[in-house]
């Protein structure tokens, strides 16, 4: 099972994210992220699904599918 730190760094890196932008697009703040990608705190549940639903992602910054 993918640890949910590189989850998150391999969608921001696929997609040219910052952590601030990811941040934004799923409610969050940029210091979260870098818990999650730091391994400090796991991703929650409503966050993953925020970023899974549809599996389709829109960022405001163009379309993407993770």
């Amino acid at each position: 099972m993918q640890k949910d730190s590189d989850f998150i760094k391999k969608l921001r890196f696929d997609y040219h994210l910052t952590q601030q932008q990811l941040a934004d697009a799923v409610g969050v703040t940029k210091g979260y992220i870098g818990q999650v990608e730091n391994e400090n705190s796991k991703l929650s549940e409503k966050i993953y699904n925020k970023i899974t639903t549809g599996n389709k992602i829109y960022w405001g910054y163009g379309n993407g599918r993770v």
